[in-house]
């Protein structure tokens, strides 16, 4: 209204408006709020936001709202829902991030090797960043356009203060007056710092014009009177400010209403206090309802700081847990983002220990993280070693499948094989392949010898049938008239059976002894000497090694022992002959000598015995 300012501010008034001033800087007192009023401000007219829920989206979908918002939407209208949209892209792609991470560690790969590729991000930073500089921008122009505003009201404040100077008609100066009123309310915002001051000297040459050019009573009353009104609209519509259920949006219009006020000039006298009185009720109602927000919302962080501070001590307790295998690791990091979740939906602690809490979380779980990658390092070198050694063992496994040394290349495999079941896990990379590899050196040299001897069992099978159709032939034996003719024959059946070669391994013993108790019971059948006897006997048994394994090795070992007997059996008829010597011929020392003698003689007998043995050896070897 024009003619508000017409009525000059007395003291009283300016201590009001001082007051409505104090009102408003406490309304102001967060940050936020400040910013809500700077932008509400804004002349440019803006599209309703829409509702967007980010928690619902994918990242994709994220992207694809932001980037409405920043090319449909003023840049400060969209702030808080645009940094809603970041938040929410970011817990995304930071869950992607780690578990991506995880696998990749997993399969046993180093951690700088890591490279996570997403379609997404370069977006939403080429977003993020235009919108942090439209914003920057937006901030600029507007401190400098307040800067501008500041002296375009400051020059004002001169113009208006040069009109009792004026030299022309009342109605001129009085019109001009008019036109740096509109010209004042026109300009717009100015510094919040020079807020004061820029006010108190602007009412203090109104009122010096006034006074100057003493407009009539009734223009005055008339002015007085539109103030009044419109100061009385201001209080029903703080008074409704109550309903609103946003207490944000009521403290913003509360703002809005501080501002209207200051700038409609005064009132009757008698109206003055209870109309201030009427607006302050309104305005410390919903001071009191910012004011209990607030309070709520710091015991809320208060509560959200006690919440953070356990998830920490959870993290902690498992960097301290000692875990040894694959399985335990994996449990435990589930356990840990499942704990990060639980961090994000725990909401902000406050301002104050903000930074300290998630340093202290961040630090626990970075430090989880570490220990894991160190783990996997020291899994993955001793996968690499075990690598390696069996990588050794299939060389040697594979050297060995062409031999047809069948008993000793058996043992060598099996040999191999415990030492690769002792041999520690490698990684899932290679772990088939290695296998393979080994297992098909084993399986091609153990077919070969099974191949090998199922063609030699058959052979084995008719060797059987020839040998117990000679058991059977001593057991029906009939001796010669000649004992020379028999030992002949007995002889020839002896060759016989040495000659017809091996029989199946498990039968070979048993058929082995029951022909050598055959055979000594005709050779005991007959006249023989007792070295002739042994003789036949020995050499049986010396038959029986030639359908055996290692049959040289047996046969030599057997002649080391003759061998070591004679010398025994020598020396100690030595040392009879030798004691002997020692006794006279008396009759007191007959007895024995002649005990001495025996014994000399049955000394020499068991030489003249493992010489025959040991004759029946050498003709073989």
């Amino acid at each position: 209204m024009e003619s508000k300012e017409l009525n000059p501010m007395n003291e009283e008034e300016l201590t009001n408006a001082t007051t409505s001033e104090n009102v408003t800087e406490n309304i102001e007192s967060e940050k936020e709020v400040k910013e809500v009023k700077e932008e509400t401000t804004h002349e440019e007219e803006v599209e309703e936001l829409p509702q967007i829920n980010f928690q619902e989206l994918s990242k994709v979908d994220i992207v694809v709202q932001l980037n409405k918002l920043i090319n449909n939407y003023n840049i400060i209208e969209i702030k808080d829902l645009f940094e809603k949209g970041l938040i929410a892209y970011k817990a995304l792609y930071e869950k992607d991030f780690n578990e991506a991470k995880s696998r990749f560690i997993e399969t046993g790969e180093k951690e700088e090797n890591f490279d996570f590729i997403d379609a997404t991000k370069e977006q939403i930073d080429l977003i993020e960043k235009t919108f942090r500089s439209r914003k920057h921008e937006y901030y600029k122009s507007l401190e400098e356009k307040k800067e501008t505003n500041l002296k375009a009201k400051y020059q004002i404040i001169e113009e208006i203060k040069e009109l009792i100077n004026n030299k022309e008609s009342l109605n001129e100066t009085f019109q001009t007056f008019k036109n740096l009123q509109k010209r004042w309310h026109d300009i717009g915002m100015v510094p919040q710092a020079n807020l004061k001051d820029l006010w108190e000297r602007y009412h203090h040459h109104v009122e010096n014009f006034y006074d100057y050019i003493k407009i009539n009573r009734d223009l005055r009353d008339m002015d007085l009177k539109k103030n009044l009104e419109l100061k009385v609209k201001l209080c029903e519509k703080a008074e409704q400010l109550d309903e609103l259920e946003s207490i944000s949006e009521a403290s913003k219009s509360l703002q809005e209403l501080h501002d209207a006020w200051r700038e409609i000039g005064p009132v009757p006298k008698d109206e003055k206090e209870p109309l201030w009185d009427r607006f302050k009720k309104a305005t410390e109602i919903i001071n009191k309802k910012n004011h209990d927000f607030f309070t709520n919302l710091k015991e809320e962080q208060k509560e959200n700081l006690i919440i953070k501070e356990k998830l920490c001590e959870e993290v902690e307790k498992f960097c301290d847990e000692e875990l040894d295998s694959h399985k335990k690791w994996n449990s435990t990091t589930n356990k840990i983002l499942e704990l990060q979740n639980k961090w994000k939906e725990s909401g902000a602690a406050p301002k104050r220990d903000r930074n300290k809490i998630y340093k202290r979380f961040r630090e626990a779980c970075d430090k989880f993280f570490e220990n894991k990658k160190e783990f996997y390092f020291k899994i993955k070198d001793e996968q690499d070693k075990n690598l390696k050694f069996k990588e050794r063992l299939c060389e040697k496994a594979e050297e060995l499948k062409e031999n047809t040394d069948w008993k000793s290349t058996t043992d060598k495999l099996i040999s191999l094989q415990k030492e690769w079941k002792k041999a520690g896990p490698v990684s899932r990379k290679y772990s088939d392949k290695i296998w393979a590899r080994f297992r098909g050196a084993c399986d091609e040299f153990f077919n070969k010898k099974e191949a090998h001897f199922s063609t030699v069992d058959k052979q084995y099978e008719g060797n059987l049938q020839q040998k117990e159709d000679i058991l059977k032939e001593l057991e029906n034996f009939e001796a010669c008239e000649k004992e020379e003719d028999t030992i002949e024959k007995l002889k020839e059946i002896q060759n016989r059976w040495v000659e017809i070669g091996f029989v199946p391994l498990k039968i070979k013993n048993e058929i082995n002894e029951k022909f050598s108790n055959l055979l000594n019971i005709e050779f005991d059948k007959l006249d023989l000497d007792t070295v002739t006897l042994n003789v036949q006997r020995f050499r049986a048994k010396i038959d029986s090694f030639l359908h055996g394994d290692k049959t040289e090795k047996k046969i030599l070992h057997e002649r080391e022992k003759l061998a070591t007997k004679i010398k025994q059996a020598q020396s100690e008829t030595t040392t009879l002959e030798n004691n002997i010597g020692f006794l006279s011929s008396s009759s007191k020392s007959s007895g024995i000598i002649k005990d001495l003698e025996d014994k000399i003689h049955k000394s020499k007998e068991k030489v003249k015995l493992l010489k025959a043995k040991l004759k029946v050896i050498d003709e073989l070897l």
